[in-house]
Parts: C-alpha cells; sequence; structure tokens
C-alpha cells in the first residue's frame, strides 16, 4: 500500500466549543473547556457534515 496526502476545498467557521454544544443543542461536559477555539465544517465536495 503507498501514501498519498490529499486536499479538500472547505469552509470552515470559527467556533468555540460552548457555541458548537449550543448549536448542536448539547450540554458541554463538566470536565471540557468551553472556551476551545475550533472550526464548524462544511465539505464542498458533498462529504459528511460535522453537525
Amino acid at each position: 500500500m503507498t501514501q498519498h496526502i490529499g486536499v479538500k476545498l472547505i469552509n470552515a467557521f470559527p467556533m468555540t466549543r460552548q457555541a458548537y454544544n449550543d448549536f448542536r443543542g448539547w450540554q458541554l461536559p463538566a470536565d471540557e473547556n468551553g472556551s476551545d477555539d475550533g472550526y464548524l465544517v462544511e465539505y464542498l465536495d458533498g462529504g459528511k457534515p460535522n453537525t
């Protein structure tokens, strides 16, 4: 088997962990930091979103 590097074109919206949990209707677990920075990702090629 050979290894390859792949690239995807995506839309990425800056979002904190707390904002993502709110967006999904989830409660933030007590042991997680709600101010962690991250992204809400939307794949432009029909890939499965993280929503």
